[in-house]
């Protein structure tokens, strides 16, 4: 299965549940210019092509997606054909006139260029770093799924969050792999139970999730 585009997927879902752009990007932790950027495939506005990634999971998981890897696949598509990109080339052109006057590029001109360069990337990369520190880690729940009604007395958990974050579930550390994916069985007590799940990032950021389960 592949979506016709992921822009035009993420709109008609965010759509479908009245929700706003701006509503959107509060739930999901993601600036509301990367929500629209996603929605009208300009991708050229991320730093780099791991911050959409990131922006398109926490979307997704907000919308109720169950098919996050369906919309990377879109992503990457979109991102390997060029949507949204601008790719800028700079030529050196001369052109004669009649008279025989011609235009080149100077050294003075050279630096200019070289300069403005290193002068953007240094911006893209602080730039990288700000919103890595703003925002909260990835934390993805696969399961188990919320309001569960089970027989047994421990429960699987299973998902994903950032690499270099910690996270506990209960306040009981749980350990995550070199990919960031984790599993781990939790005991719970007869009756309702409540797990909350904290992530938090290696700048401090959190993010949490619950999930409630019936144990009968």
């Amino acid at each position: 299965m592949e979506y016709a585009t992921l822009s035009g997927e993420l709109r008609a879902r965010r759509e479908a549940l009245g929700m706003t752009v701006e509503g959107l990007a509060r739930e999901a932790c993601v600036a509301s210019r990367y929500i629209q950027a996603l929605e009208e495939g300009k991708y050229r506005l991320f730093p780099a092509k791991v911050y959409a990634e990131g922006a398109v999971r926490r979307t997704a998981h907000v919308l109720g997606g169950q098919d996050g890897d369906l919309l990377l696949a879109a992503l990457n598509r979109e991102w390997a054909n060029g949507s949204g990109q601008e790719n800028t080339n700079i030529h050196r052109r001369g052109r004669s006139r009649q008279g025989g006057i011609r235009v080149f590029l100077t050294l003075r001109r050279l630096w200019a260029i070289v300069g403005g360069g290193l002068l953007a990337a240094l911006i893209g990369f602080w730039g990288m770093r700000l919103f890595v520190f703003a925002s909260g880690p990835v934390l993805t729940i696969e399961s188990p799924a919320d309001r569960s009604r089970i027989s047994r007395p421990t429960v699987a958990v299973r998902g994903f969050t950032e690499k270099e974050s910690s996270l506990t579930v209960n306040g009981r550390e749980v350990t995550i792999d070199e990919r960031g994916a984790f599993t781990d069985e939790i005991e719970l007590q007869l009756g309702v139970n409540r797990l909350q799940f904290v992530s938090e990032s290696r700048f401090g950021k959190v993010s949490e999730e619950v999930r409630y389960i019936l144990v009968e």
